[in-house]
């Protein structure tokens, strides 16, 4: 079933959550054409849940699939983007990425984000033969503009709503994206990002706020050390504090670690206007992070598979490098390896691998194994000079170590031409 075709089987169907007319969904995506639509105005945030919950919660749309940058989910959601249970929407690390996972998947997608300043033209690109590519665009000026008023009417068409109860429609989108859930969770208020460099992040009223600046070096470090440490009752305090301050003196070893600790509880008590207040719990000599109230990226990746590379979006605690992250960092690293490999061996999302593959060799310039497997993606898509420069790229790094590539393993491909 083509977009068109779906926004007219859409415009027949009338649905709850709050939201006001299908038939008013239907139009404006019907209206779109190639170039996408862009809602704008006080309820345009509020639109683009009402559509998502219609995709998302009616079974017969024949869209294949939606594809949302995280960031502009956790602004839908109005809290930190949890992975998604709904086998409809892939949620990608970045825009970039996003129109990679586009740009590699057939059938009729419907892709929905934030300005950017190479959308315009990206949105063309990706009207492709034998599929289609419909982009709903939260501000800006891509394509169609649509002004949505705060009550849910769309500007200039009398009686047309896009919702009724913003709050209702928020609810709904919260429980499309977890259809397996009898119920949507509580949201944990802090978001502790340690892929890639650590980043923390507090929600209130739907708005995100970034207080990784509040932290010290060591205190990023050891919210890092306790999100990588195994669940269960927590990390001893002697192993905690000899990980993050090995040169502690013996006299009185845990004084750093008991003044980072008050510390961090100071600065978000302060940051969170008195509303959270321990990000790190105690039992006896344990210490663990708060699974009430924090949620960690690095918990979500240790997951299924399946929702893996859209979280890997660099190396473990980027910035880093005491010698207790060595082990966690490699293991990352392989999982992610493990997981890209899989997607090409199935003939899926082949620029998505590509993409990790390529961080991963950031990370790790000689290791061969890596660049076989880009150039093994590159070749299953066509694009033979591309392969050809990574088999020469691989040749220049271990050059830079006396080595050379193993030709046996090369052989088959012949990209030494």
């Amino acid at each position: 079933m083509g977009i068109r075709r779906w926004a007219r089987w859409m415009g027949q169907h009338e649905g709850g959550f709050g939201l006001g007319s299908a038939r008013a969904i239907a139009s404006v995506l019907d209206s779109a054409g190639g170039n996408g639509i862009s809602l704008v105005g006080p309820g345009a945030v509020s639109a683009v849940r009402a559509l998502l919950v219609h995709v998302l919660s009616e079974s017969g749309s024949g869209l294949d699939r939606v594809v949302v940058p995280q960031l502009d989910l956790d602004l839908l959601l109005g809290r930190p983007f949890s992975r998604s249970t709904s086998a409809a929407m892939v949620v990608a690390p970045t825009f970039a990425s996003a129109l990679a996972y586009v740009d590699s998947v057939p059938g009729d997608v419907l892709l929905v984000c934030s300005p950017d300043s190479t959308l315009d033209d990206s949105v063309r690109r990706l009207q492709r033969a034998g599929g289609a590519t419909q982009a709903v665009v939260l501000g800006g000026a891509v394509g169609r503009v649509i002004d949505v008023r705060a009550d849910g009417r769309i500007e200039r068409q009398d009686g047309r709503r896009l919702f009724i109860s913003p709050q209702e429609v928020l609810s709904g989108l919260r429980g499309a994206c977890n259809p397996g859930s009898s119920r949507v969770s509580r949201p944990r208020p802090v978001a502790l990002r340690v892929l890639g460099r650590p980043r923390l992040e507090l929600w209130a009223n739907g708005v995100r706020r970034d207080v990784t600046d509040l932290l010290t070096s060591k205190q990023q470090e050891l919210l890092v050390f306790l999100a990588v440490a195994p669940d269960g009752g927590g990390t001893r305090r002697e192993s905690l504090n000899s990980a993050v301050w090995p040169g502690s003196p013996p006299t009185r070893p845990y004084n750093s670690l008991h003044n980072a600790l008050s510390l961090l509880r100071r600065s978000i008590l302060d940051a969170s206007g008195g509303t959270i207040r321990d990000l790190v719990v105690r039992s006896g000599p344990f210490y663990r992070i708060n699974r009430d109230i924090v949620d960690v990226d690095y918990w979500h990746f240790r997951g299924p598979e399946s929702g893996r590379l859209p979280l890997f979006r660099g190396d473990l605690g980027e910035g880093i490098d005491s010698l207790w992250i060595d082990l966690p960092r490699e293991a990352v690293r392989r999982q992610a390896l493990d997981s890209a490999t899989a997607l090409l061996e199935r003939d899926s999302h082949t620029s998505v691998a590509i993409d990790t593959l390529e961080r991963l060799r950031s990370f790790d310039p000689y290791n061969e194994g890596i660049y076989r497997e880009i150039a093994r993606a590159q070749l299953k898509i066509g694009r033979v000079d591309a392969a050809r420069r990574t088999y020469s790229l691989l040749v220049r790094m271990l050059l830079e170590i006396d080595q050379e590539p193993d030709s046996p393993a090369w052989a088959r491909w012949d990209l030494t031409g």
